[in-house]
Formats: structure tokens, sequence, C-alpha cells
């Protein structure tokens, strides 16, 4: 009996370890010991080299989270460079490799097929940005209001875009700030007769209240996209109600109250959709659908007949969203999608923030020229993307916007005036977005261009495989690309390269650069660097291909577009449904992909896939 006792707690505990062991998915069981014994001590929470860390990698469920990550970890592992040989004490065996490697395809197959539970995500509440908010005044008042003066930057979080909710949080100091700015709209509202027409003009036979409580219903539906509950209309009437009991108060100052209040009101400030905590994914109201289109497509509100369609219960119906996704990327409106999407996509807000070339060396770039260089591809992606051109334009055009200043910056002949228009051109180098001078220029220090830059900007923005951060002993190069004891620039970078820390990022990120050499910092053509010497422009690519010019740069990118296909697919993803994209977010992106090429790259094509997927129309009880 009390040897059973004894025994008793043992078998237990035997039982308990093989339970959990049963338990463990294949992942825990066979890829994090190799994980464990060949990868944590570099890549943990304190070293994480190359921004990696992989010890809260332990389930099948974590390493699908990180899907990302395992195609970097898999061509890693498969083709030796990790674990690195001169680095570690053991190596895995040919067999660790094979089960490890084993392991992640699995994971990648289950992935790309969609094996597993569908949801939709769960996008965070999410406020107006900064530009939503300012395009939402336009359209609600007539007022072009400044929203600089009154609110900070938006962050881009995790996802590289503004109105992506984990980034844009509200603080008492924000509400504070709402407060200001709502006092200065209605004040520069009430000050312009144009723009208040007839708003406080009372219909003959109604009273006061009566005319109050109609504009209230009538203005508050335009301003939080749906119809107010009436608890929601006595409270903004209760305030008409104080102000006008007031001696010598008229209709019109007494509606200032409830305006105000309309723009310090959640359900304004914030994309508010209901959420139904006993399912567990639901279909949007045609409400908030309407929402999600119109912030999607015009970073405003929806218009009125969008409105009117959503109110009807039309808009879910396929044939009137795709109609009314049509109808808006022809509005004027539409313009604003290009330059939120296109131009936080592609860095081109860079322009006005971290790119200053130095304008004694430069003396032809004003401000006047940098903003033509901004409007030259803010233009374009209007174009692509409101005409239905294909998404290859983005790496190569036979045109492209100038007004007379940007084609004398470019030497191009013919246009005049101060106004932007579309310009055949006739040198293939200049056309897509890598010819443009925008991105040129963000991509340069401020006195030289910058290979380097260059070459990350296609690995990141085109090709949406950034190379991992520069290791703290990386050095620095020269400020300008004047030669150094003998050495041109290219030979100077060409010898920083050769550290054994900088080498194998540098073999992918400065050929691509090279390949620009051509475009000077300020994006004009050149032949000669700053000392007078024919420029060094040959580019050998990791995989052998070889080009000396722009235009066969572009040539390799579009013959071999799988990269930048799915990378532009991903972007315009994951900026309209205002999240980062999930593990159960890539089924879908291989059906646009997949209809990205059935359609010939059709913008159109694309951006009617994402309006009408799963994502964009749901929701799902968890994120």
């Amino acid at each position: 009996m009390n040897r059973w006792l004894l025994i008793f707690p043992l078998l237990i505990g035997y039982f308990s370890v093989t339970n959990a062991q049963e338990k463990m998915d294949s992942f825990a069981r066979n890829a994090v010991p190799f994980m464990k014994q060949h990868c944590y001590d570099c890549h943990n929470a304190k070293k994480a080299k190359s921004g990696i860390e992989l010890q809260d990698m332990l389930t099948e469920q974590d390493a699908m989270k990180r899907h990302d990550l395992l195609g970097r970890c898999l061509d890693a592992v498969e083709y030796e460079d990790m674990p690195p040989d001169d680095k570690v004490d053991i190596l895995p065996t040919e067999q660790e490799r094979e089960n490890f490697l084993k392991e992640l395809a699995k994971i990648k197959t289950k992935i790309s097929t969609g094996d597993f539970e569908k949801k939709a995500g769960r996008p965070v509440l999410s406020r107006l940005n900064r530009d939503e908010y300012e395009l939402t005044i336009r359209d609600l008042f007539g007022v072009e209001f400044d929203t600089k003066q009154f609110f900070p930057a938006d962050g881009s979080g995790s996802s590289g875009f503004t109105n992506s909710g984990d980034a844009l949080f509200t603080s008492p100091v924000m509400l504070e700030k709402y407060l200001l700015a709502s006092k200065a709209i209605i004040d520069k509202w009430y000050a312009d007769p144009k723009l208040v027409g007839s708003t406080f003009k009372i219909k003959r036979g109604s009273s006061k209240r009566e005319a109050a409580r109609d504009l209230i219903r009538r203005a508050g539906r335009r301003a939080f996209r749906r119809p107010l509950t009436e608890d929601e209309i006595a409270q903004l009437m209760s305030l008409f109600v104080k102000a006008d009991s007031k001696k010598g108060a008229t209709y019109k100052n007494s509606m200032r109250g409830p305006f105000q209040a309309m723009l310090m009101h959640p359900a304004f400030i914030y994309k508010m959709e209901a959420v139904h905590p006993t399912l567990k994914e639901w279909r949007l109201s045609d409400l908030e659908l309407a929402t999600r289109l119109s912030y999607f497509l015009w970073s405003s509100m929806p218009d009125n007949e969008l409105m009117r369609l959503a109110e009807e219960g039309k808009l879910s119906d396929k044939k009137v969203l795709i109609a009314q996704t049509r109808r808006m990327l022809k509005d004027l409106k539409a313009k604003a999608f290009a330059e939120h999407f296109g131009g936080q996509w592609l860095g081109l807000d860079d322009l006005w923030g971290t790119a200053y070339p130095n304008t004694k060396k430069f003396t032809s770039y004003t401000n006047s020229l940098q903003s033509s260089l901004y409007n030259e591809s803010i233009e374009f992606a209007s174009h692509v993307l409101s005409n239905n051109r294909p998404i290859t334009d983005f790496i190569h055009a036979d045109y492209t916007f100038l007004n007379e200043e940007l084609a004398v910056h470019y030497s191009i002949s013919g246009v005049k005036g101060k106004g932007m228009r579309m310009v055949k051109l006739k040198n293939k180098h200049r056309g897509g977005i890598i010819g443009q001078g925008a991105m040129l220029v963000v991509t340069s220090m401020p006195n030289r261009t910058s290979p380097v830059k260059r070459g990350a900007w296609i690995l990141d923005k085109l090709l949406g495989t950034p190379p991992p951060p520069p290791p703290p002993n990386a050095g620095s190069l020269p400020d300008t690309d004047k030669p150094h004891k003998g050495l041109s620039f290219r030979k100077q970078l060409e010898k920083h390269r050769q550290q054994a820390s900088c080498a194998g990022c540098h073999a992918k990120i400065d050929p691509l650069g090279f390949g620009l050499e051509n475009f000077d910092a300020i994006g004009r053509w050149r032949v000669t660097d700053s000392g007078g010497k024919a420029l060094d422009t040959k580019s050998i690519l990791p995989n052998g291909k070889t080009f000396h010019t722009p235009y066969e740069l572009k040539r390799i990118l579009l013959d071999d577009n799988a990269l930048f296909v799915r990378n532009f697919a991903k972007q315009m993803l994951t900026y309209a449904i205002g999240r980062e994209l999930e593990y159960y977010d890539q089924p879908l992106l291989n059906e646009l992909v997949a209809t990205l090429r059935k359609q010939k790259m059709s913008s159109e094509a694309l951006i009617l896939g994402i309006v009408q997927s799963r994502p964009f129309t749901h929701r799902s009880k968890e994120p």
C-alpha cells in the first residue's frame, strides 16, 4: 500500500508528460528543439541579429502568425547561411537540417493552400487620421482646414500606413486638440456666407426648435456616416435649447454648440463598426461598408449617393458595389487614394521630411521644383489607379506628368506652363517610378547619390524584401562622391562591402543602386560623376544577371515580376483593411495575385477583388 502511494505520483507525472508530448504539434516537437540548439543564441530578445527573434516561436500557431519570417528562415537554413559555420561550435547534421526544413515547408504549404479555419480578421477601432480628418471636414463643411496646425503627424505602425488602427492612439492631449479644432472649424465655416448658404433658413410654418431638430438630424447623418439615434438627437438638441434660452440668442448662433459637439463625438472621430459578441464572424452593415469603401478610395466620408444606396440596403449587392467602386475611382476625390496609398507605399512623403538636397550644390532644387517632383509621382499614381492601367506601369511606362519647370529639369522640350499634364516619353530610362525625381531624391544623400539607399528602396518598396538593418560596426561612407585616395566613390563602396558583416546584404543591394547612377541626387540624367569621369554603371545581380542602365534594370524587374506583383497586392490590401496582414489573409493574397495575372495586371481588377473580399466586407470576433 505504501509502495503504491510512492509510485502513484510518479505514474501520474509520467502520463502527464506523455499526454503533453502527444498534444504538442509537429512544429513544437521537431522544429523548436532545432531552434533552441542552433538559433536562440543569436536570435533572442537581447541580441536579435538582423532584427529577428525566434525564442517565442514555440508552436505551429506561433509560426503561422509569423508567416513572413518563415521564408527567410527556410532560405537561410536551406542554403546553409544559417547557422553560420564560423560563429557556432555545433552545426546541425544534414538530417537535422532536412527535418527542420520539412516542418517549415509544411507550414508554408498549409498557409498557401488555406488549410485552416478561415476568418475575416478584426481591424483595431480606428480614429480618423490627420489626412482623413482634413478631407472629411472639407466634404462635410466645405472648409479647407489645415490639420497640421492642430494635430501631430500620425505614425504608420507595423503596416506602414497611417490608416492602421494599431498606430492611431488617442490621448487626453488629442482630445483637447479635437476641442480646439472643432471651434476653429465652426468659426471658419460661420465666417463664410457662401459656405453657410441657406443652412440656417427656417421653413415657413416651422419653429426654431423644429428647424434645429431637422438640421441636427440631417447634419448628424453625414457627420456620423449613419442616421442618428433618438438619444443622440436629444443630447444635441439639449445644447441648442440651452444656448437658445439665453437673451438675444439667434437660431444660427445657438447651433454652434450642436455642431461642435458632433465634431467631438466618437461617431465622428472614429470609424465605428458594430460588434456582435455571440457571433464568430459577421457581414458589415451596408453603412459600415460605405464608410470602409469611401475611406479606402477617397480618405473621406461617403457622399450622398453612397449613403443613399447604403441606407436602402443596396450596397452589399455585388453589381452595385462594383458600379460604385468604379464611379468613385473616376471622381476627383480619388486622387487622395494615390496620395495616401501610393505616397506612403513608395515613401514619397519623405520628400517633405528626411530628404534635404544641398541647395548650395544643387542650386536648381527649389521649393517649387520639390512640389513639382512630388506632384509628378502623385499624378502618375492617380492615373494608374483611376484609369485601370496595369500595375506594372509603376516599374516602366512610356509616359509621365510634367510641367514646364520639371520638363526643363529633365531636359525634355515642348512642355509649357505651370500645370501638370501627361507627356509621352522618348527616353526609355525615365518612365516608371524608378525614373521619377521624387524617388531619386528621397533615396539620395544631401551631396550625392546613394546606391545603397536606392537598392534598399527597390528591395523594400517594390519587391517587399527589405534588407536587414546594418550591423552596429558597419562603418560609414563619405558624405560626397568625390574621389578619395585615388578611389572613385564606387571603389570606396566596394571596399566598404568587403567587411564580412556587410558583404552579404550589399551583394543584393548595391547592384540595384548602381544601375540608377545615371540619375544624380536630384533626378537629372548624367553620364559622368562629380569628378568628370565616365560613370561605371555595370551591375551584376546575385543570380548572375547583368545590366548597365535603368531601362535594363526595369526589364529585369518586369521579366521576373513575381515579387513585385505579390508585394503590390499585399500593400493595397493592407491599406484597404487598415491592419497588417495575418497568415489567414494569405489565401486571399494568392487569389488577388492570380486575378492580376489573369486580368493583365489590371489595377481595377485588384481593387474590385479587394472590395468584394471577406476581410473587407466582414469582421471576426477575434483578430
